[in-house]
């Protein structure tokens, strides 16, 4: 594969990790944002579903973006805008805020996917599309114990510091 074609993969790979992980990457941080905000563990799980409902609405309303206004125009407006929403899950000053934050984080990250997926179809040659379709779709899996994971091992330093990191990393 083409040196500009396997470094294009590799920063859509890396975008799919860190755009699909914000699906979970709350799981294993549920009792200490109970314990932080003095709810239950129940109602902290919603600040994963506030995400998991907008990303899969933003599917059904962004998924065809980027035919009309180009692939990497949307690709930098998804990271920009969940640099920006993942400021604003930071930031957030009570349970209300955290929730719409994470809800315009889940819909402005659901722009990302599809079109990292058309890119590659479009980018890569056709011999090896079938090949970058599958690693995207490794990236996207990888995503779930991945962010689980480093979430768990980070979890000390709190959601906030966890999405500004995330922030700085879009």
């Amino acid at each position: 594969m083409e040196s500009k074609n396997t470094r294009l993969l590799l920063l859509l790979m890396l975008g799919a990790v860190l755009v699909v992980g914000q699906l979970y990457v709350t799981l294993p941080l549920a009792p200490a944002l109970a314990s932080r905000w003095q709810i239950t563990t129940g109602q902290a799980a919603w600040v994963g579903s506030a995400f998991g409902f907008a990303y899969a609405a933003g599917f059904l309303l962004l998924g065809r973006l980027s035919d009309r206004v180009g692939r990497r125009t949307v690709l930098l407006f998804s990271l920009l805008a969940t640099a920006v929403a993942s400021v604003l899950v930071a930031v957030s000053m009570h349970f209300g805020m955290l929730l719409a934050a994470r809800a315009l984080q889940g819909l402005v990250a659901a722009a990302f996917p599809p079109a990292a997926l058309a890119l590659v179809a479009e980018a890569l040659p056709p011999a090896r599309r079938p090949l970058g379709i599958s690693l995207m779709s490794f990236a996207f899996l990888a995503a779930a114990p991945l962010a689980q994971f480093l979430a768990a091992q980070f979890a000390g330093l709190g959601l906030p510091a966890i999405m500004l990191v995330l922030a700085a990393a879009y």
